[in-house]
């Protein structure tokens, strides 16, 4: 049997987005299972020759990549059209038995289910995300029907779906072929077995991400952390992703605020995934919250899934999966975030712990290997196995 996997989507590779480091970790499942698997994402790089030319590998997978659209025209090709998949495909002579399209785009996905029918080739949707509308521009409003059209849709038309929650899985009850798989990481990779001295005598926190106006509400554990630092001052917060000016620019309201914020808060902007896993080693907490709206029940957070691989317990609220995994006092808190006053009162306490109950609590959780993609294989080969009959 032909065992080879073309994985698509807008994933930045080598490791340049949450996106990526999930589709690297499914595919070392793939490989424990026999498959060669090659993928094929987007760069930033608009100068891009012969995209049909192998760009390298990456912990020996094979990969290319197509540029980033810029422009309408380029938006345009890229949502509508599968001719530089295919002329890679044709280019390398190479002869799948699977494509994986990673949150594709809609029409391009209409055209690849015939293009698969025709060669033969099982197709599989992996699905990580589902939008809602929550700015009126032109390119929202196209993307939030794309992702309506893709998930209503096309997602039921393919031949097997990978939910990366169980909200998505109930949404597809009545698909046999699915499968759960969260965010997965390789606990045997070098970075998340690198020790760390934390000899700082404050208590830490984290937040490593990408936030926005209807996502992490990092403006709300700032605002909480500058009432617990007015009270208990041992603490500082990390800020990995935005650096000040950014962080500013989301949440102006904060600008007569923000040199009482410096006082705790360290920004640090967009480092190497290598430094975020040192930094969160380093913390004591990953902290966020999110609105529990439809695109976050229907999400997994990656920076839950590498903050419990750091063995950092992590405090949030109950959105997507998590509820699966966190286990209050014991490998993080959960806040309510709906009163400013409950979120007060649990920091503080938090604040309180004893330096041996935040030791168990980071033992406890280094000692839970949730999210290795290991755990997955057994569960992965029945879901092939299913589709393959």
């Amino acid at each position: 049997m032909n065992k080879k996997i073309l994985y698509v989507g807008g994933f930045e590779l080598p490791d340049k987005n949450a996106a990526a480091h999930r589709v690297i970790a499914n595919g070392k499942i793939f490989n424990k299972l026999g498959y060669e698997v090659d993928f094929l994402g987007i760069t930033q790089n608009n100068k891009v020759d012969e995209f049909w030319k192998c760009k390298g590998k990456y912990q020996g997978f094979n990969y290319w990549t197509i540029p980033y659209p810029t422009n309408n025209s380029d938006w345009l090709n890229y949502v509508t059209s599968i001719k530089k998949l295919k002329k890679i495909i044709k280019k390398n002579n190479k002869k799948y038995s699977h494509i994986i399209i990673y949150n594709f785009p809609a029409i391009a996905s209409i055209k690849l289910i015939n293009y698969c029918k025709k060669k033969d080739i099982k197709l599989i949707a992996d699905c990580t995300e589902w939008y809602g509308l929550n700015r009126y521009n032109l390119r929202r409003i196209l993307k939030f029907l794309d992702s309506e059209l893709r998930m209503r849709l096309i997602n039921k038309k393919v031949d097997g779906v990978i939910c990366i929650s169980g909200f998505l899985a109930d949404y597809y009850d009545n698909i046999t072929n699915k499968i759960i798989l969260p965010p997965l990481v390789d606990t045997n990779n070098k970075k998340w077995n690198i020790n760390v001295n934390n000899n700082n005598n404050k208590l830490s926190f984290i937040y490593a991400g990408s936030p926005g106006s209807n996502k992490d509400r990092i403006n709300l554990v700032i605002e909480s952390l500058i009432n617990v630092y007015n009270k208990k001052s041992n603490i500082e917060f990390n800020l990995v992703g935005l650096d000040e000016n950014e962080y500013l620019e989301i949440y102006p309201e904060h600008k007569t605020e923000i040199k009482d914020i410096k006082k705790f808060t360290n920004f640090y902007g967009r480092i190497s995934h290598e430094k975020v896993i040192t930094l969160t080693k380093k913390s004591d907490f990953t902290i966020f919250f999110r609105e529990k709206n439809k695109a976050n029940m229907a999400g997994f957070p990656t920076k839950f899934v590498e903050s419990f691989t750091c063995g950092t317990p992590v405090i949030t609220n109950k959105t997507s999966d998590l509820k699966k995994y966190l286990k209050e006092g014991k490998n993080g808190f959960w806040i309510d975030v709906s009163n400013k006053k409950k979120i007060n009162k649990k920091l503080l306490k938090i604040t309180n712990l004893s330096s041996e109950k935040i030791e168990f609590m980071s033992n406890y959780t280094k000692g839970n290997n949730y999210f290795d993609y290991k755990n997955k294989v057994n569960l992965l080969e029945k879901f092939l196995n299913q589709i393959s009959n």
